[in-house]
Order: structure tokens, then sequence, then C-alpha cells
């Protein structure tokens, strides 16, 4: 669980590893990683627990394993395996910036708990639930962890106004509420940036107050220190802020 001497962000990574195309992005990778050295290197007392998600790797895995494997078998482990493949690319990364992580990705709780306690700066995780996501996987963590800062780290840079505005500039809706994760549950609405389980565990009693926000890998570093430095419920530049 958290230690009181040290300020716990969680990020969820969701598609920045491994975009749609199943690809690699060599780019945010660095990006993330440069990002997270910032945070870690303003201040001693920053932890960091990020949660990669299969992303298109995963995909091309699961319509693989579809393809060839009896219609009933259970694909979620192969999709699990794919988020932890995605956090070791990222971990090895980390570790390569001289930030103190992860050899091996955890797969329960208890493992995120021991790399909390052993005072680790970054802990690299992939889904750990075949039940969750990547984004309902950090959300239940920085749940856990006192409501912890969450920062959602998307690949279209914050939560959208709508498919008629995604190409142009300052498309970017700079705040949600609670009345808008309802709307995500009850349209079922798909290809969005937020899923139903993560407004659904924002939306309970347990994530009551608790800072979040969705932002794009190269403004990691200025949306989180801007989410962190007020307890106001302003705008953040370049990101989404959601208000529970």
């Amino acid at each position: 669980m958290r230690s009181s001497a040290k300020t716990i962000l969680t990020f969820s990574l969701d598609e920045t590893i491994s975009n749609k195309d199943g690809i690699i992005d060599t780019r945010a990778v660095s990006s993330v990683a440069e990002q997270f050295k910032r945070l870690v290197s303003f201040s001693e007392k920053v932890q960091i627990i990020a949660v990669a998600g299969a992303g298109g790797l995963g995909r091309d895995y699961t319509q693989f394993a579809r393809a060839h494997l009896q219609k009933k078998a259970d694909l979620n482990p192969v999709a699990i395996k794919a988020s932890q493949i995605n956090a070791l690319l990222l971990a090895s990364v980390l570790r390569n910036s001289s930030i103190l992580t992860n050899a091996e990705i955890p797969e329960t709780l208890v493992d995120v708990d021991s790399y909390l306690s052993s005072g680790f700066e970054a802990i690299v995780l992939g889904v750990l639930q075949p039940s969750l996501t990547s984004d309902s996987t950090a959300a239940s963590i920085a749940q856990r962890n006192d409501r912890s800062p969450l920062v959602i780290v998307s690949t279209t840079g914050g939560i959208l106004e709508g498919s008629e505005h995604a190409h142009r500039q300052n498309s970017i809706l700079p705040k949600v509420d609670r009345s808008y994760l309802k709307w995500i549950i009850r349209s079922k609405a798909k290809e969005h940036v937020l899923d139903s389980q993560i407004c659904k565990i924002l939306l309970s009693k347990k994530s009551k107050g608790m800072k979040v926000l969705v932002t794009g890998d190269s403004n990691i570093f200025e949306a989180t220190m801007e989410l962190l430095s007020t307890r106001s419920k302003r705008s953040i530049s370049g990101a989404t802020r959601i208000l529970i």
C-alpha cells in the first residue's frame, strides 16, 4: 500500500506503446521514458506506477489465436501477456535511463506493493485480470493507494469534442464531469478514450476526490505537474480534466 512519505502517480498507457497497427511506437516509448525521468528527477518523493495496455500487438495476437484455436479457447491470457511484453519494453527503456524500476513484470497487486515498499522510482506492469483494461487496472490501483493522482495517456492527447472535430486544433475538451462518465456508460460508446469499466470505477465512492486527467505522451510532465500544483478545478493545457 501507499507509503506516507511518497507521492504515488498512477499512469495508464493504453495503446501508447503499441499502436493500432500492432507496431511499437518508438517515439512514444522514448517520450514516456523521458517524461517519467523528469518527474522522478524533480522530486525524490515521487513514485510512478505505469500500466501498459496490450494495444495493437495484443489485437494482432488475439486475432491470430482466434483464427487458429478452438472456438471456445480463452484468449484473455494472450492479451494479458501482450500487455506484459509492452510493459517489459518500457521498463527496459526506463532502466537504460537510470530509473530504478522492476526487472520482472508484476502479475499481482502484492508484487506492486512489494516494489513500492522497496522504494522503486517506477513500477511498470501490464493488465492484471482478464476482466480489466489498462485504464481500469490503473484506476483500481490509484483508488487502492489513497486515491492517488491518475493520468490516462491517450494517443488522442485528451478527450475530443466529437468525431467531427477530431482533426481540428483545440478540439480537446478541457473538462468533463460525472454526468459525462454516466453518458459513456449509458450510450455504450465504442472506441472512446474512456471505457465503461474505468467510468464505473471513477464514479464509485472510493474514487471521490481523485485527481484525474487525460493527456498525450509528450505532455505528461507539464500536465502532471499542473495537476499536482493546484487544488482548484481549473483547466490544464493540452489535457482533459475529469472532475469526480
